[in-house]
């Protein structure tokens, strides 16, 4: 058999050579080689900031001092491959009845589950931490793609592991967050959960609403006003919407996943 030649026309050729942009990220500078095209074109944001020089590029490289090397690695993940494996922790946490339960936010007969350690819960908490600051870099640079794949994976993670979000998480996503941000449509459901759960426990509203604030600050106003909307409510009581005992618990269809996106012209994932 002969060998096949694979030829690279020269255009390619001087994009994946010439178009290459060196970032250092953090404080400690850890450099990544990018494929600037690549990267304006997916965020309007990047781009027009390069068109106006808002960034300091010197010798063709860009400092990210703000940024967490391990966050942007992600991001170049999703750059390159357009989708994101789910959050994950160890197979020895695995048990019958999803990827662990979560018996500290669901307790008594709404969720009859075997109480778990706090290393395991730890270990959740932290393999999910990066996709919520991805979220705020994917916000901060307009990149509604990423937001959607990103908002997937983490109500994947809480659907396969029957958990409800960390209540540190809810607060963190309305500081890092703006009005209108589907994340924070989720978020606001999640507390309305841990609200439910805990007036099911104690009987009090404002016990169950400071449970949130597990440190003594105060909640955001934004998520108190969202957790009282009716449109939170309606969303927690529609079939529809893939939330049924907990906000993850149902299958996600097209529809279900659809309502915490971001979609341009009024396009759903339907379309």
């Amino acid at each position: 058999m002969s060998d096949t030649v694979f030829t690279v026309s020269t255009s390619v050729a001087q994009f994946i050579v010439n178009d290459m942009l060196t970032i250092t990220v953090g404080p400690d500078k850890r450099p990544f080689h990018v494929h600037k095209p690549l990267l304006l074109h997916q965020s309007r944001f990047l781009s027009r900031a390069f068109e106006r020089e808002s960034f300091k590029v010197v010798n063709n490289t860009l400092h990210l001092k703000d940024i967490d090397p391990a966050i942007f690695e992600l991001f170049l993940e999703w750059v390159y491959r357009r989708t994101l494996d789910p959050p994950s922790i160890k197979q020895d946490s695995i048990d019958s009845r999803g990827l662990f339960s979560m018996s500290r936010v669901y307790r008594g007969t709404v969720h009859p589950f075997p109480a778990i350690s706090e290393d395991v819960l730890e270990e959740a908490y932290a393999a999910e931490a990066p996709y919520h600051e991805l979220y705020y870099l994917a916000e901060r640079w307009s990149i509604d793609a990423l937001k959607n794949v990103i908002i997937d994976k983490i109500r994947e993670f809480h659907h396969r592991a029957k958990v409800c979000i960390d209540p540190d998480f809810i607060i963190a996503g309305y500081i890092n967050t703006s009005r209108g941000s589907p994340l924070r449509k989720y978020l606001a459901v999640c507390a309305v959960f841990h609200v439910f759960d805990q007036i099911h426990d104690k009987g009090l509203v404002r016990d169950s609403i400071g449970h949130l604030a597990k440190g003594g600050e105060s909640l955001p106003v934004d998520l108190i006003k969202d957790m009282l909307a009716g449109r939170v409510l309606k969303c927690i009581d529609n079939p529809n919407t893939g939330l049924g005992s907990h906000p993850d618990s149902s299958v996600m269809d097209k529809y279900s996943r659809c309502i915490y996106h971001v979609h341009q012209g009024g396009q759903t994932c339907e379309d």
